[in-house]
């Protein structure tokens, strides 16, 4: 996947715009995730700054930083790699409902007969087995990982490009999540507090595995002062393999 980052300060100045590509692989063991991010080009490195840690490898609670390929550090990093991502409670059970959702969603489907729920970066995932049940069906949401992420919220109508929202609210602030009433997809994320805002959008490619999200544009905006836009990231995901088989391979910007 690669990381293009474009923040207001840089806009203003002219300076070029910051670019990470990364393989990533993760894999559902049992509760828990491996993981593994290896930083295969930046923008950064042509300015002599680059962050080592990120390249490293999470397993059975211990964050393991490499630089060229040798392990450099190793600390503890919590019980789950949910505690080291600070997930919450939903993402925790949309992870169990689906552990590659937020990446790959399997079978194309539609409405309520839906039973499942840059260059040379790859994502992999190992598939865990799934089972059909009727967990998550507040919402009247079948594909797997989604109806998870929204059980607990409240629906809140459509919004102006035609997708369901469902909304939480507390002392951090307020979270909207935004799915395709159809194909029941997420397509956005929204979060604002008293200071900022941000918008996510995601986008989805068909597949013959199901779905595979290709990008995700990703606005910070200050509140009030005219809602100045204070950055942008796009994450571009390409050659996406689930079980080892390549299932996407496309670029998102092509």
């Amino acid at each position: 996947m690669t990381f293009e980052e474009d923040e207001e300060t840089a806009t203003k100045y002219q300076w070029p715009m910051r670019s990470d590509t990364m393989d990533v692989c993760e894999t559902w063991v049992g509760n828990d995730y491996r993981w593994a991010m290896q930083t295969v080009g930046t923008s950064d490195r042509a300015s002599g700054v680059y962050d080592m840690a990120r390249d490293g490898v999470y397993d059975s609670g211990t964050l393991y930083v490499a630089e060229q390929g040798s392990v450099v550090q190793s600390q503890p990093a919590g019980s789950t790699l949910f505690n080291t991502f600070s997930a919450d409670p939903a993402q925790i059970q949309a992870s169990y409902d689906d552990p590659y959702c937020g990446i790959v969603s399997q079978e194309n489907c539609s409405g309520v007969s839906c039973e499942m729920f840059s260059v040379g970066s790859s994502l992999s995932a190992v598939r865990a087995e799934q089972s059909p049940d009727t967990s998550f069906r507040r919402h009247g949401l079948a594909r797997r990982g989604v109806r998870a992420l929204v059980q607990s919220m409240d629906e809140a109508g459509l919004s102006p490009e035609g997708y369901r929202r469902f909304r939480s609210s507390g002392p951090s602030g307020e979270r909207t999540l935004l799915v395709h009433p159809t194909i029941q997809l997420l397509m956005g994320e929204d979060f604002r507090d008293d200071s900022t805002e941000i918008a996510a959008r995601h986008e989805w490619t068909p597949t013959s595995r199901g779905y595979v999200r290709t990008r995700t544009v990703i606005e910070l905006r200050s509140r009030g002062a005219g809602r100045r836009l204070l950055g942008r990231t796009t994450l571009m995901v390409t050659d996406v393999r689930l079980d080892g088989q390549l299932i996407f391979a496309g670029r998102a910007d092509q």
